[in-house]
């Protein structure tokens, strides 16, 4: 196999798994990093029929405004949720008791309800 084919290959394992990669430029991986490295979350509310969240990071959001990916425990009746942050809504599975999805730091507040 030459060296060409063998590059083709990869690429093309790359593309049949893309929902489950990030491939991105080296300028936004460093925007995430640093908002992953100084996030913090403070639940709101929880009870058995909403999550309320805020997500703040230490970073200065003019700068560093790409979207986390966050995982949140929710009671365990729930099978799908609805996701809310400001205008941005979305109906999303529940896996293992938890919940995936994107949130803006310094945004308003995420709204997780059954």
């Amino acid at each position: 196999m030459s060296p060409k084919e063998a590059f083709l290959g990869l690429l093309d394992k790359l593309e049949s798994c893309r929902d489950q990669l990030w491939i991105t430029d080296p300028i936004s991986w460093h925007k995430y990093v640093t908002e992953c490295k100084s996030a913090k979350i403070k639940v709101l509310e929880a009870d058995r029929n909403q999550v309320r969240l805020q997500l703040s990071c230490d970073a200065d959001t003019a700068f560093y405004d790409l979207p986390l990916t966050l995982s949140t425990q929710v009671p365990a009746p729930w099978k799908t949720c609805v996701v809310r942050q400001g205008k941005s809504e979305r109906k999303v599975p529940v896996v293992d008791g938890a919940v995936r999805y994107a949130a803006v730091p310094g945004s308003e507040e995420v709204d997780i309800k059954s």
